[in-house]
């Protein structure tokens, strides 16, 4: 938001305009006439001053409409496809053919009224092949993808629908071009439709040279929402600069290709990135026995982080981590994220695991629930009932 580019800046000439005219209503027909009504006209006349600067005349909002009316002529001449026209037909209202990549797109250029120098709005529809409810805007961050929250100061991006595709559009490379179009030309997308502003005072060569710019990102989105999105989801787990959009792309690979060999690669791959412990976990939450051994091994590591995070992933991938838990109950460093996930799964207090078979009672909590397999016998069911039963009376007496 901008005084002096949004109108904003006319407020106080407002407020001062309504005060003379207040006070020149209240003068009328009275002995004050003449001041009445120069109080009168120069209310009327003060918010008028908002458009003109003495001091730089050619920045006046005359000037600023003239310049629009003719930077979009230079557009249409210098970067349109179709035919010119000549100078006694209008043209501001017409869209201007634009060659973007192998396609020719309609750019609309027009003046944005009630600016103190009127700045020019650029429109480019993307075409029907581009994901229409991809949007973006300069009110706030990049609040979450996939299951990792992520932050780009001063851009949103949000999608309706599959986030893969969101992913695999922007790599590191589209995402700093948008967040820094973002700040400098109020980019925005909406429904298909790729618009940016150029400053009133730009509207010579250099406004031109922000038009290509702007082509040239348009064909770089166009480029990115038509490539596969599988192989741009590899592409960016592999190389992208920042770990959580890595594991981000990864999960949504593994979400779209399950049982895919470059998949399958990738994980193995990530679980034996001996020096990473993120990508080792998010690998292993994906994988089954190997994955189990994997954040095993790290939640016994020296490293308190890592071992934390292998313990919560542990902790999802319940029941079949519950005897890892069990196991790793004794282990000082990860005692309170052990507790946490054991009380997550309704397992609090001891595992009594006295009197169970070891395909039949699997645990039991200090409130004597049981969980049982389908193979359990009677006999290790009544054991454990009995077993549960006294140690919650030797509780009850200590």
């Amino acid at each position: 938001m901008s005084l002096r580019r949004d109108g904003l800046g006319c407020l106080p000439l407002l407020a001062g305009s309504g005060l003379m005219l207040w006070v020149g209503a209240l003068l009328a027909d009275g002995p004050h006439d003449v001041l009445s009504s120069a109080l009168l006209i120069l209310g009327v006349l003060l918010p008028g001053a908002y458009f003109i600067s003495p001091t730089r005349p050619d920045e006046s909002v005359i000037f600023s409409v003239g310049r629009a009316s003719r930077f979009h002529r230079t557009v249409r001449d210098q970067l349109g496809q179709g035919p010119s026209l000549p100078w006694w037909k209008p043209s501001r209202r017409r869209p201007i053919p634009v060659r973007v990549g192998e396609d020719e797109l309609a750019l609309t250029v027009r003046r944005v009224a009630l600016r103190k120098y009127p700045d020019v709005r650029l429109d480019l529809d993307l075409g029907p092949d581009f994901p229409p409810g991809l949007s973006i805007d300069a009110r706030g961050v990049l609040e979450r993808l996939a299951s990792q929250p992520l932050v780009v100061p001063g851009l949103a991006l949000t999608l309706e629908g599959d986030p893969a595709r969101l992913l695999a559009l922007f790599d590191a490379p589209l995402r700093w071009q948008t967040a820094l179009h973002v700040e400098r030309w109020r980019l925005s997308l909406s429904h298909g439709h790729l618009r940016a502003e150029v400053h009133g005072l730009d509207l010579k060569q250099r406004g031109v040279e922000q038009v290509r710019e702007f082509l040239r990102y348009a064909h770089s989105l166009r480029t990115a929402a038509a490539a596969p999105v599988g192989d741009r989801l590899l592409h960016n787990a592999k190389r992208d600069r920042d770990p959580p959009l890595r594991i981000a792309n990864a999960e949504a690979l593994w979400e779209l290709e399950p049982r895919s060999e470059r998949a399958n690669e990738l994980r193995k791959a990530w679980l034996r990135r001996a020096h990473r412990a993120d990508l080792r976990i998010a690998a292993a939450r994906r994988s089954e026995e190997e994955g189990l051994q994997v954040l095993e091994s790290l939640a016994r590591s020296d490293d308190p982080e890592a071992a934390i995070a292998a313990t919560h992933a542990l902790g999802d991938l319940a029941p079949a981590s519950l005897p890892i838990l069990h196991a790793l109950a004794d282990l000082p460093h990860i005692a309170d994220a052990v507790a946490e996930q054991r009380v997550r799964h309704g397992i609090g207090g001891e595992l009594a695991l006295d009197g169970a078979t070891e395909g039949g009672l699997a645990l039991s909590s200090a409130e004597g629930e049981l969980a049982l397999s389908e193979d359990a016998d009677q006999d290790s069911v009544s054991r454990g009932i009995k077993s549960t039963k006294l140690q919650g009376r030797k509780r009850e007496s200590s």
